[in-house]
């Protein structure tokens, strides 16, 4: 089976350190706040300028990707899930700067993730396209957007949510919480067993 997976806010939880981060600068700029609670990114969840927005970035992305937590249980899941099918990293991250994908390669290598196929990052074209030319079978992604088109064209999404995520009504994007809920929607669709879940429980 070939399974595609974002990086940000599924693998790494970049999402909360990210959210956490806007909402301090928006402060120390005198911004109004969230103007749209629900969205994930800081460009649609608040009145920024472009500036205001690019310099948001650049001064803290890299520190972010290079600290963020990787998700609990998700290295030794993938590690398994990689053994019986093909792994496919689809990201955004790049569309700020090049840095953004050395910094990805190096977290990968160092947490024994580097598992996947192909790994497709920002450059022009949509997450939809490049399931479609890898014919992509299942996506996991945090991103409704991402989620709402992919499952649109009839691929199955593993919505990974969290509190400020819309909801999406389609009977093939199933919504997970954390890594336990995909291993546990891995198990119950037959994509791996029961008996291929050996995790250590003290080591997260």
């Amino acid at each position: 089976m070939k399974i595609a997976i974002d990086l940000d806010g599924v693998i790494f939880d970049t999402e909360n350190i990210l959210r956490v981060n806007a909402q301090i600068y928006d402060v120390m700029i005198g911004g109004s706040g969230e103007i749209a609670r629900e969205e994930l990114l800081a460009e649609k969840r608040y009145a920024w300028t472009k500036k205001q927005y690019d310099d948001f970035f650049e001064n803290c992305l890299e520190s972010v990707l290079r600290k963020a937590p990787i998700m609990p249980h998700a290295v030794k899941i993938i590690q398994t899930l990689a053994k019986k099918h093909e792994l496919y990293v689809i990201t955004n991250r790049g569309d700020q700067t090049y840095k953004e994908l050395v910094i990805t390669h190096e977290r990968l290598n160092d947490a024994g993730i580097n598992v996947f196929t192909k790994i497709y990052t920002h450059d022009g074209h949509t997450k939809l396209e490049h399931c479609q030319e890898e014919g992509i079978e299942l996506m996991i992604d945090d991103l409704y957007d991402n989620v709402k088109s992919i499952s649109d064209a009839g691929i199955p999404c593993l919505y990974y949510c969290d509190l400020v995520n819309k909801p999406i009504d389609n009977p093939i994007v199933h919504e997970v919480r954390n890594w336990g809920d995909i291993a546990r929607y891995f198990v119950t669709h037959g994509i791996l067993d029961a008996s291929d879940i050996n995790i250590d429980l003290n080591n997260v």
